[in-house]
């Protein structure tokens, strides 16, 4: 097993190192066959990487071009091992490694877009949920109503950035890119499949501040919660009734 475990290391030092001569002696062919072997499936191990993290991050690779794009893919694959058969969570670290490049691409606001694109990847594999129970809902008694907590839909992500980036994502997507956006405005967003089909919603500061605490909170404390951070009143019945309608509030509980 111990023979198996490093024959198995030395090929994939080989694979991203290119510089280890022991698996080279392990194959039974020349020293120039064996890497013309080696080098085909070097080849279609990491086009396969790369063309995971194409599919997940579309908008970046519009942002920075495809030439760069792919530059991008080859450093992070060097650096980013791949630890599973499943390659669903492959760019998982992408954006944090556009994060450590700012310096290098020059867009402050990439590492966010890339993160929006990767929520909106997960969101597409997650759980589905049962339909609100709306009638159950109703029967609910006055004085338990400020007892009341929800759940988000399992598909639910939230996102706030100091740079537009679903302004950003929208028109790369819808237009190219071609709309000229201004970088000085913060954005909020929900990502969310609960309809089967994953969107992205822009949401106002209250409704970020409503979703982001109605799992942790009262429906009251929410309410101080946007005023505090705000300095606004707001309807929380119609956030509530918005959340509901459209499935991202999925169920409810009463706690003492």
């Amino acid at each position: 097993m111990s023979d198996i475990l490093k024959l198995q290391r030395n090929f994939k030092k080989h694979l991203y190192r290119q510089t280890d001569d022991k698996i080279i002696a392990a194959l039974p062919y020349s020293k120039q066959e064996a890497l013309e072997r080696l080098n085909i499936y070097r080849n279609n191990v990491f086009g396969n990487f790369n063309s995971v993290l194409s599919s997940i991050f579309e908008v970046v690779k519009m942002l920075v071009g495809e030439k760069y794009f792919e530059q991008l893919c080859d450093e992070y694959n060097q650096k980013h091992f791949s630890r599973s058969g499943n390659l669903d969570n492959y760019g998982d670290a992408f954006p944090h490694f556009l994060e450590k490049l700012k310096n290098k691409h020059k867009l402050a606001f990439l590492p966010d877009v890339a993160r929006l694109e990767l929520l909106y990847h997960k969101a597409y594999y997650c759980a589905d949920a049962k339909i609100f129970d709306l009638k159950k809902f109703q029967k609910i008694a006055p004085q338990d109503f400020s007892n009341l907590k929800f759940e988000l839909h399992p598909s639910c992500f939230l996102m706030a950035s100091e740079f537009p980036v679903f302004s950003i994502w929208k028109d790369n997507i819808e237009n190219g890119g071609r709309k000229k956006i201004s970088l000085n405005k913060a954005e909020f967003v929900l990502v969310e499949r609960a309809h089967g089909k994953v969107e992205i919603h822009n949401l106002s500061k209250e409704e970020f501040i409503f979703l982001a605490n109605l799992g942790r909170k009262k429906l009251y404390n929410i309410y101080k919660e946007i005023l505090r951070q705000t300095k606004k009143t707001c309807d929380i019945g119609a956030l509530l009734n918005k959340f509901i309608s459209l499935g991202i509030i999925s169920n409810f509980k009463i706690e003492a």
